[in-house]
């Protein structure tokens, strides 16, 4: 399969980028209800085949993480920000541009673009930069319902200012798991850049 097919925008990518919205529309909720998706189960370390519910829909939009602002114009729902990502794509895949890290059987490719628009809060820092008042008030809560990362706990802190974004983040993996990439993004904070265990999301 050529590389640029791998590239498909459909209910897994949309889902997984759902997660990094706190707002969709009603009508672009229905053209995910019911579909054929894969999710990913921390648990079990692997795909699983489902279907998408009204459930997993609203458990998604309730994700804690970093969020796209609602209704930004030209990137309201995941799928018209997936169809920005793979022109940004094919243009990095024309110009040799795409460097993947190899991470055993897989790899990912990683950028980020600058939007028109802000696109959402820098609401990623590390503990270590708390003042000492804030990191009292540091607390773990589950992630999300989501299926296959229900289990999954992460800091929160509140009462932090926060600057905007207008940079977005895109992380495409390609598994032996799955006939296609899988696509991740949000507004860039720099969560890559610390340590999982030194991650607080500010709500």
């Amino acid at each position: 399969m050529d590389i640029i097919d791998k590239f498909q925008i459909n209910p897994t990518n949309e889902f997984h980028i759902l997660r990094h919205f706190e707002f969709v529309d009603d009508a672009y909720k229905k053209t995910l209800i019911g579909k054929p998706y894969w999710y990913y189960d921390y648990s079990k370390k692997k795909f699983i085949a489902s279907h998408i519910s009204k459930n997993d829909v609203e458990h998604a939009l309730e994700t804690i993480g970093t969020k796209f602002y609602k209704n930004i114009p030209g990137i309201e729902n995941p799928k018209k920000i997936l169809e920005l990502i793979r022109e940004k794509f094919m243009t990095f895949n024309l110009n040799n541009e795409a460097h993947w890290t190899a991470e055993k059987e897989d790899k990912h490719f990683v950028f980020t673009f600058e939007y028109d628009f802000a696109v959402g809060d820098k609401n990623v820092v590390s503990i270590k930069s708390l003042a000492d008042d804030d990191k009292k008030n540091v607390k773990k809560v589950f992630r999300s319902k989501c299926a296959g990362e229900s289990n999954i706990a992460v800091n929160t802190v509140s009462g932090i200012e926060l600057q905007s974004a207008n940079m977005i983040y895109v992380e495409i993996f390609e598994t032996k798991q799955l006939p296609f990439f899988v696509i991740t993004s949000f507004p860039d904070c720099l969560a890559s850049a610390i340590p999982d265990d030194e991650l607080v999301f500010v709500v």
